[in-house]
């Protein structure tokens, strides 16, 4: 039996050991309102769907401690009011992108396998308060000018990351 919400004006939803299995993004389809969508420690596998980039309204997405799988969702850069991205404790593959919103303050990707470069647009997001990229395999060297590009950084762990 499918689990589906019918909730027009739903703005929150947090889920903790709720689901399991793969992630349906028809289970929110009808959700254009929702502004948090937490999952975390529920399980879920498979890939993160590309319609979650459909989610205009998306400010919190917070999907960690699942057994999530493939790359990153370039369309989570549709994101444009996405403030909080943690999708820490999968195990999620390949480059991070490089477009995200404006709007992100806290930035988790940490205990992943993402590879390739840290992309330097994230340290050109003022707002920026929180960027956890730990126990990845990505590469990069941070900017000379880091702390007039993140006024508002009050945590950078890199940790087990390989400085070129």
């Amino acid at each position: 039996m499918e689990k589906s919400f019918t909730y027009f004006h739903l703005i929150a939803l947090m889920l903790l050991y709720f689901f399991n299995g793969p992630i349906t993004l028809s289970l929110f389809s009808n959700i254009s309102t929702l502004q948090t969508l937490d999952l975390t420690y529920n399980s879920l596998e498979g890939q993160i769907p590309k319609e979650i980039g459909n989610l205009e309204n998306l400010r919190v997405l917070v999907l960690n401690h699942n057994n999530l799988i493939g790359s990153f969702p370039r369309e989570v850069g549709n994101l444009t009011e996405l403030q909080i991205l943690d999708l820490a404790d999968n195990n999620l593959t390949g480059e991070i992108p490089k477009k995200f919103s404006n709007q992100i303050e806290l930035f988790d990707l940490s205990f992943n396998k993402f590879t390739g470069s840290l992309p330097m647009e994230i340290f050109n997001i003022s707002g920026m308060r929180e960027i956890q990229v730990i126990f990845n395999n990505v590469t990069g060297t941070l900017p000379l000018n880091i702390g007039s590009t993140l006024p508002n950084i009050e945590g950078l762990q890199l940790l087990n990351c390989k400085n070129e």
